[in-house]
């Protein structure tokens, strides 16, 4: 099979390629959603998808809820922690594939418990959708 580099064939604008480590600084690890450049396919309002690498002790302590938003994360490797205050519940993600769904308006928090890698998957990419809880 041929490449094809032309930058004017279709093929070259509908194949995007790149590396989720490479480019994590750019928007906090989202590498997908409503905040990527209009020009840019990952662009979208449909979803949003973050790369989350982060070290033992980081943590999101003030709690927050996503009026609109669904969220999936799927755990890399590591160990992870989602608190969800309001219903008393702790989730521990401990081994790859470990996973935790949460619908919007559920109030929740993280904290990293072993270096780790999170996969979330956010649903509408909506701007200004989380808020802070008070």
């Amino acid at each position: 099979m041929k490449l094809d580099n032309n930058k004017n064939s279709k093929m070259a604008k509908d194949i995007l390629t790149g590396n989720c480590e490479g480019e994590k600084n750019k928007h906090r690890g989202w590498i997908t959603g409503h905040f990527i450049d209009k020009s840019s396919p990952l662009h979208t309002q449909d979803l949003e998808i973050k790369w989350g690498e982060h070290k033992k002790g980081e943590a999101k302590e003030n709690p927050a809820a996503n009026n609109q938003s669904k969220t999936l994360a799927i755990l890399i490797y590591g160990q992870f922690q989602f608190d969800f205050p309001n219903d008393k519940k702790q989730i521990v993600l401990n081994k790859k594939g470990d996973y935790v769904f949460f619908n919007a308006k559920i109030n929740h928090s993280w904290q990293c418990l072993k270096n780790s890698l999170v996969l979330t998957i956010r649903w509408p990419s909506l701007p200004n959708d989380q808020k802070i809880s008070k």
